[in-house]
């Protein structure tokens, strides 16, 4: 009687808990997420310890059992409980300032959080329905995949980024991690689980895609995209959907980059670099109103909660460094192509521009900021000198935000070397044959 009259009054704790804090705050206060992590704790220990008791969210108040010493069953949901935990400490990052050890200490927290989650998902695989299981792993993928698995790294890989002793000294493939073994078999059985919520399915693709591509696996990442159709009806999802969409396909395209795949890194960006508001598609901050006035406060409010944390912030200089940089080895050659073309062929509107300002300018010095050194870059390039445009690219501060950054050099190099030289011999081409 006991056991179960403490089910019934933790349950009912915990929701009231979180039911003040949407009503009195923008965010829980951490002490008050901490108990309640607690709570939930003691919680998910009671059901483990006594699986006659089952927390069942259909039945209502009135149709508790709670006589029957066979099976109590108490109105709640575990696995709802831990949505609002994790969906307030979400909030409570958002309203840290990022740049203080105050966040630091509560990202911390995550690691309580997470190790939680799989205390969860145990219970939930045993006790949970079809659709409970794709909850909870959808969860435990949403914490796992934006995080890169230095595990996954080959002995290569690893020795050119330095030694590391946590890591076992025999090669390993990138794909037998553990984590991306988990993450891939929790993502398939969401594949093949017939969910009523399509989001879940979406979401767990999206996330799959998304850690595919931090690690370089760029035809997995692809396909996996291209067979979904993900981007014929992606206008129809709800925006916390569309935003993950457009952090996918960015990462697509900073893959792409990496394997040297120029064409469709320019292409897997060019949305979101033309749109010129890729802070805001990427929920990575609120961009002022040019038409339209300004927003109400209400709708601010939405848009706030709808941001990325930011340690899974996308970093917006290195895509630009990206698109740019892989616009100049296609514009630069097409412009030389079709130099005396009555229609010309555009690829890349924007570096067009940035080359037209340069020009304009009567007095050029030395770039300072990573956009002038790219446009530095491609004037570079339009003379055939690939050793200037190569040093005006490998100036650039962004390279340490590349895994494994010389790899990255080294093709960059070689592509501008091969580009270089196709600029320079094109007009001579096209001269001749006229």
């Amino acid at each position: 009687a006991s056991m179960k009259l403490e089910t019934k009054l933790l349950t009912s704790v915990i929701t009231s808990m979180f039911d003040y804090s949407v009503k009195m705050q923008a965010s829980m206060k951490l002490e008050t997420w901490q108990k309640s992590l607690a709570l939930i704790q003691r919680l998910i220990a009671l059901l483990n310890e006594h699986p006659e008791v089952k927390v069942l969210e259909f039945i209502t108040d009135e149709e508790e059992n709670v006589e029957d010493p066979d099976g109590y069953q108490v109105h709640g949901s575990v696995l709802m409980l831990l949505e609002k935990l994790d969906d307030e400490y979400r909030k409570i990052l958002l309203n840290t300032d990022p740049h203080s050890t105050e966040y630091v200490d509560r990202l911390v927290q995550e690691n309580n959080l997470v190790a939680l989650i799989e205390v969860v998902k145990s219970y939930v695989e045993k006790c949970g329905d079809p659709e409970e299981i794709c909850r909870i792993y959808l969860r435990t993928i949403e914490h796992a995949y934006y995080k890169f698995d230095r595990a996954s790294l080959t002995k290569e890989e690893r020795d050119e980024e330095g030694n590391d002793s946590s890591f076992s000294a025999a090669a390993a493939s990138p794909k037998e991690s553990v984590k991306y073994l988990n993450l891939t078999s929790m993502c398939k059985h969401i594949y093949s689980t017939d969910c009523r919520d399509e989001r879940i399915r979406t979401r767990a693709l999206l996330c799959h895609v998304y850690f595919c591509a931090i690690h370089g696996h760029w035809h997995e990442a692809r396909d996996l995209m291209l067979m979904s159709h993900l981007q014929d009806f992606i206008q129809e999802a709800d925006v916390s959907t569309q935003i993950l969409y457009n952090r996918t396909t960015v990462q697509l395209g900073l893959c792409a980059f990496r394997r040297g795949l120029i064409r469709d890194a320019h292409f897997a960006l060019f949305d979101v670099q033309t749109s010129g508001r890729a802070k805001e598609l990427l929920a990575q901050g609120l961009m002022s109103q040019k038409s339209g006035g300004e927003r109400s406060p209400e709708q601010e409010k939405i848009e706030r909660r709808r941001l990325m944390p930011f340690h899974m912030h996308i970093n917006l200089e290195l895509l630009e460094f990206v698109y740019l940089t892989s616009a100049t080895l296609l514009e630069i050659p097409n412009m030389a192509a079709h130099e005396f073309d009555y229609r010309k062929q555009i690829i890349s509107k924007a570096l067009r521009y940035h080359l037209r300002v340069s020009e304009r300018c009567p007095l050029v010095g030395p770039p300072e900021s990573m956009r002038e050194h790219v446009v530095a870059a491609a004037n570079a390039m339009k003379r055939g000198d690939w050793k200037s445009c190569t040093n005006y690219m490998m100036d650039v501060k962004v390279w340490n935000l590349f895994p494994n950054p010389q790899k990255v050099k080294d093709m960059l190099t070689k592509k501008v070397k091969e580009e270089s030289l196709r600029t320079y011999l094109l007009p001579i081409a096209v001269s001749t044959t006229r």
